[in-house]
């Protein structure tokens, strides 16, 4: 593991107009540039530049990274620093507010969750919720006690969300979502469709240790299991992310520093070639060392990914199914395929229960299988 031994954007100051080149598709435009310069510049402690210009501004609003220049103090533009500042503030009450939310629900009788994802990383790596943009909270408890949150959350929340797809009928789903008051809560026993990966919820809150959220105490994951869960996520979305992601990798590496353990972890998981591929799209970005060559499989993938400077996009359906499909563990592929013809539907949402109140259309939904 080669690239735990270099620090983010390397060990020295990177020129002034780094050739970054992306899967072979040429350099990234300037805006985008300018921002990871920036982003770099944070990462290695080193002085951040004299300002920030206008295509760093709004190349930081696309790849929703707003909050975070707000909280690494990025020279802005008064204009700019007051937008920054209401979209930081905005990031941390939803997170204060889904925080108290959980507490409020969560039964008494059963052992705290694990937090996982956005709200994990915004609370315990970041320490600042309002330099990361979630839109709910993930918690993780393994049955049987799943099954008991579970009824105990329906029992009370506004609508119960249940992915549909990439499951046969006669399965139960491995995550549920409740809303309450408008705050999303994915409820998971597992963190991805176990036929996809080899991440095993028991074993995950095995290892887990005590943390907090907000006022609630909780588990959260080991630093290892906070980097296979990025990677899960992202290969889970075939990589179709933005910058915010990959800053999310880089400082998530740079907290787990050196492991020989992570090598033997990535395999057992089944995340190989999303590792490949995301060693390949840090570099890309300057978060990483150059990754090592390519083979013929590995250059295909990152020419079907759209740039790593890219912000998020709707990708093409087929596109997107297929990518998925490579990202899946080699011995698990088979059962993805039976999964996708005989899913239960293509659509990522399942209600079980009208909505006591209208949801803004930015509410976010559960991701399919």
């Amino acid at each position: 593991m080669a690239f735990l031994r270099v620090s983010a954007c390397g060990a020295r100051p990177r020129p002034a107009a780094p050739p970054f080149v992306i899967a072979g598709r040429g350099a990234h435009h300037a805006p985008v540039d300018a921002l990871l310069r920036l982003l770099c510049a944070w990462l290695r402690g080193d002085p951040l530049p004299p300002e920030t210009s206008a295509g760093a501004v709004t190349a930081a609003l696309g790849h929703r990274l707003a909050g975070t220049l707000y909280h690494i103090g990025a020279p802005l533009r008064e204009p700019d620093r007051n937008q920054f500042e209401r979209i930081w503030a905005a990031q941390l009450a939803a997170h204060l507010s889904r925080a108290e939310t959980v507490r409020r629900v969560w039964p008494s009788h059963l052992p705290p969750p694990m937090i996982f994802k956005g709200a994990d990383l915004a609370e315990h790596l970041f320490d600042d919720p309002g330099a990361r943009q979630a839109l709910d909270v993930d918690l993780l408890l393994p049955a049987p006690a799943f099954h008991a949150a579970h009824r105990a959350l329906a029992a009370h929340a506004d609508e119960v969300r249940r992915p549909r797809a990439e499951r046969h009928p006669w399965e139960s789903p491995h995550a549920l979502g409740y809303v309450f008051d408008g705050s999303l809560i994915e409820l998971h026993r597992d963190p991805v469709p176990p036929h996809r990966l080899r991440l095993d919820g028991v074993d995950l809150y095995a290892r887990s240790r005590p943390g907090r959220l907000g006022e609630m105490a909780v588990r959260v994951p080991t630093p290892r299991d906070r980097v296979l869960l990025w990677l899960a996520n992202l290969a889970k979305g075939a990589f179709f992310g933005d910058v915010a992601d990959l800053l999310d990798g880089a400082i998530l590496l740079r907290a787990l520093g050196p492991d020989p353990t992570l090598g033997p972890a990535l395999s057992r998981a089944g995340l190989g070639t999303a590792w490949a591929v995301a060693r390949h799209r840090l570099a890309a970005v300057g978060f990483g060392p150059p990754p090592p060559h390519a083979g013929p499989e590995l250059r295909w993938l990152l020419r079907a990914l759209p740039p790593a400077t890219s912000p998020r996009i709707e990708p093409p359906r087929a596109r997107f199914q297929l990518i998925k499909w490579w990202l899946t563990a080699p011995d698990a592929r088979l059962r993805a395929v039976a999964r996708a013809a005989t899913g239960v539907a293509s659509a990522p949402l399942g209600r079980t229960r009208p909505a006591r109140q209208s949801q803004d259309s930015g509410t976010k939904t559960m991701s399919p299988g």
